[in-house]
């Protein structure tokens, strides 16, 4: 039971995990979310059903949202073998994580409130905006509609000033707005160049 001065983990079995409450404790308790790829654990020979690297990075970044570990389970055959399927899904994930490794890894969660499921870490002194639901830029004709949109993305209770901000991934500046005394700060979240998509990008704001 949380709180309970034995319990060092609060287990999130199958499920995105809450924030945690570490007022009063007198230790830091972890988050953890327990995945596996398919519908059970271990390996099947005829399941056809495994998560995309869409799914598992946003898995991955709802637990980092709220200070969780993700825990995902990898089910090898009788051989040890990972199937291909798992293989080229954390090959993927796995590209984008060497991108923000560092800020998923030993990120702190803030009190920064967002809109959806972007969300605020802190580490080495910055501020970090992972963005989700951006678009693609490209003509109608050869970009798929509804993958997301761009503009303006405001964070509340960001009372820092900010003195740079950029995309993480290619280091294209922003432009911002911000009213520190009402802790307003806005983004002007360009869309993803052409041919890329990397399902949740990330914001470097220099204070």
């Amino acid at each position: 039971m949380e709180g309970h001065p034995e319990l060092d983990t609060l287990a999130f079995e199958q499920d995105e995990p809450t924030p945690i409450n570490w007022a009063g404790m007198q230790k830091y308790l972890v988050g953890e979310m327990a995945k596996t790829f398919n519908q059970h654990w271990g390996s099947g020979a005829h399941d056809l059903d495994y998560m995309s690297p869409r799914q598992v990075t946003r898995e991955l970044c709802a637990c980092r949202k709220v200070g969780a570990n993700y825990v995902l389970n990898i089910g090898p055959t009788g051989t040890g073998a990972i199937p291909d399927h798992e293989r080229a899904t954390l090959g993927l994930v796995g590209r984008w994580t060497q991108m923000v490794g560092d800020v998923l890894y030993h990120g702190r969660t803030t009190n920064v409130q967002c809109s959806s499921r972007d969300f605020v870490l802190e580490h080495d002194g910055k501020q970090y905006l992972f963005v989700h639901d951006l678009r693609i830029d490209g003509d109608h004709n050869v970009v798929v509609a509804g993958l997301g949109g761009s503009g303006p993305r405001t964070l509340r209770k960001f009372d820092q000033r900010v003195k740079t901000i950029r995309w993480r991934d290619n280091d294209e500046s922003l432009n911002f707005m911000q009213d520190v005394e009402r802790g307003y700060l806005t983004i002007d979240c360009t869309p993803y160049p052409y041919g890329t998509y990397l399902v949740v990008r990330v914001v470097e704001i220099e204070v």
